[in-house]
């Protein structure tokens, strides 16, 4: 019996080890279709030495790169530990803020299906 690999399985393991998961998902709106439309995003510039970060979609990661533009790419203070803390502090909170509207509208979502559901008798329990 051949052993040999698919192609496609191997572009999907590629895909899982660039991602660092093997279930990946967007971390901010939650799109898991196909691991090749992700993208792993560090929370700052990995110039800055920290490689914290997560899965996320190709229009999500370029949300979240336009909000980093401003601030530059390359580290400018003396102190590079602090100025990575700060970075690293404000790119986190831009996630959570991301992340808690994308909440809110799931939240949003959840209870306009409850209110879709015909509600039931206390018999047909």
């Amino acid at each position: 019996m051949d052993n040999i690999i698919d192609p496609k399985d191997l572009r999907k393991e590629a895909h899982f080890r660039r991602l660092k998961s093997r279930n990946p998902v967007c971390v901010i709106c939650g799109y898991d279709n196909s691991p090749a439309a992700l993208e792993y995003a560090h929370v700052i510039p990995r110039q800055f030495g920290v490689g914290d970060g997560g899965a996320v979609c190709r229009n999500c990661h370029r949300e979240l790169t336009e909000t980093e533009i401003g601030l530059g790419f390359t580290p400018q203070a003396e102190d590079r530990e602090l100025e990575q803390a700060g970075r690293y502090v404000l790119a986190l909170g831009e996630w959570l803020e991301i992340i808690a509207r994308t909440l809110k509208h799931f939240g949003a979502f959840l209870l306009q299906r409850v209110d879709a559901v015909p509600a039931q008798s206390e018999g047909t329990r």
